[in-house]
């Protein structure tokens, strides 16, 4: 009986393993070497482009989700700041996360997909790290909880996004 069980969990590993794609094996095992493996590979999947066939491609594509993210990310901090009721000390740290965002929205991210584009592994990866240390700056000015967690959660998702980029850049500076 548990030969048969073997055999059966052995057929079934073999059979998935098969099915795949040699794009879907890259996007598994590249995704496997991120810290964030769900992410990456939810991700890439939600992604249009037809097919992505190198770790740079996937690079490209997670580095472009993350921009909007914090695009998303910096509008909703300029309409939370539109809000009068909130107090001077939330005013003052959206303030501070805005200023924070403009610079991930606005230059850090685009340079770091233009490094990505060009071949400058160097540069993608800096702007990518980059990108994951501001968005823990801004995390510390709401650790108290006082905004929610609609702008935590919209920052952990850049966050999380730059720091695949980050290893997936990194898989490309060490071949």
């Amino acid at each position: 009986m548990n030969c048969l069980v073997l055999f059966l969990l052995l057929l079934h590993v073999l059979s998935v393993h098969s099915a795949q794609t040699p794009d879907q094996e890259l996007i598994h095992n590249t995704c496997m070497r991120t810290p964030y493996y769900d992410l990456c590979i939810s991700t890439i999947r939600s992604n249009p482009r037809s097919s992505i066939t190198d770790v740079r491609g996937m690079g490209q594509v997670i580095a472009r989700v993350a921009l909007s993210h914090a695009t998303d990310t910096l509008n909703h901090i300029k309409e939370m700041l539109k809000e009068s009721k909130r107090p001077e000390s939330q005013q003052q740290q959206l303030q501070s996360c805005l200023k924070l965002y403009n610079a991930i929205a606005t230059y850090v991210l685009p340079e770091a997909i233009e490094g990505l584009d060009k071949g400058n592994n160097k540069f993608a990866y800096q702007g990518a790290i980059d990108t994951a240390t501001v968005t823990d700056s801004c995390l510390k000015l709401f650790k108290d909880g006082s905004l929610g967690s609609l702008i935590i959660d919209r920052n952990r998702a850049v966050h999380d996004l730059s720091v695949v980029v980050a290893s997936l850049v990194n898989i490309l500076l060490r071949s």
